[in-house]
């Protein structure tokens, strides 16, 4: 596998945090981080990032914490039956478009991109979510889990 790591991406250049076997567990770690760090933004990148600097001591310990481990673990477990190959987790969300009900359209999220997907689900123009694993879904990808989605909501009503 190739290693991932985790940066806390709002200092420029990226600092580097820790790194780890898979982008999802790369995810799981910065979105753990990103909640005991509000306020720090925390992205992931492939491959080791040794030429990047350190990130505060505290942010390193916390990332390499019996906890943090602990949570990750149990998270990549869970996602093992749905993610055996650690591929990165993107939420798809469904938003109805503000100038007509009939039409819907669609956004991908991160899963350690806690802000934009709170911001999304809080809209009231949320309607659904799918979850999806890979690299950064295509245009194709977007539209075939749309349609599906919508296939799925006419097979309802």
């Amino acid at each position: 596998m190739i290693p991932y790591s985790v940066l806390q991406s709002d200092h420029q250049p990226g600092a580097f945090v820790i790194t780890v076997v898979s982008a999802r567990a790369a995810q799981i770690y910065a979105r753990l981080l990103a909640e005991r760090f509000p306020g720090n933004k925390f992205a992931i990148q492939e491959g080791g990032a040794w030429g990047a600097p350190d990130c505060h001591p505290s942010i390193r310990d916390s990332a390499r914490s019996f906890e943090v481990e602990r949570l990750a673990a149990t998270m990549l477990k869970r996602d093992a039956e749905t993610n055996p190959e650690g591929l990165a987790k993107w939420h798809v969300y469904f938003l109805r478009r503000p100038d007509t009900a009939a039409t819907t359209r669609c956004r991908a999220y991160a899963d350690h991109d806690t802000p934009m997907r709170s911001r999304t689900f809080s809209s009231p123009d949320y309607i659904g979510t799918a979850i999806f694993y890979g690299d950064l879904p295509t245009p194709h990808d977007l539209g075939v889990m749309l349609e599906d989605f919508q296939a799925s909501k006419e097979a309802i009503a």
